[in-house]
């Protein structure tokens, strides 16, 4: 079952992926002005980041989780216990963003799915 702030945090996922106010990229949580379906949710979770470099236009988010790795860019769990997505859906929508292309309507439209069909939650 979803708490209040993962239901929260999943409404407010969804609206940002719709909302026209996020360029998408690719293989990155934010590169330059473009993100990744997950670095949406970062930056809607105000998740802080700064650049890697001058010389990058990649970001790093500074995700607050003692076990995580230094080298870790997606940390699975860390979107599993904000949004109650399992990480095999996490996978998946990074799929969908890296390898399909998809757009950020049709993944909003996918979280949606999930979260109603799992917890009915998650209204337009």
């Amino acid at each position: 079952m979803l708490n209040a702030k993962q239901q929260r945090l999943l409404q407010d996922w969804v609206a940002a992926l719709r909302s026209g106010e996020y360029k998408q990229g690719r293989e990155a949580l934010m590169r330059g002005d473009k993100y990744c379906c997950l670095g949406v949710l970062a930056c809607v979770a105000n998740v802080p980041h700064r650049k890697l470099s001058r010389a990058s236009s990649t970001h790093e988010f500074q995700f607050k989780k003692d076990h995580l790795p230094e080298d870790c860019t997606v940390p699975l769990d860390w979107f599993e216990e904000m949004t109650g997505l399992q990480s095999h859906l996490t996978a998946n929508l990074i799929g969908m963003n890296d390898t399909e292309q998809a757009s950020f309507k049709r993944i909003a439209n996918h979280i949606e799915k999930w979260a109603t069909k799992e917890y009915n939650h998650v209204k337009r």
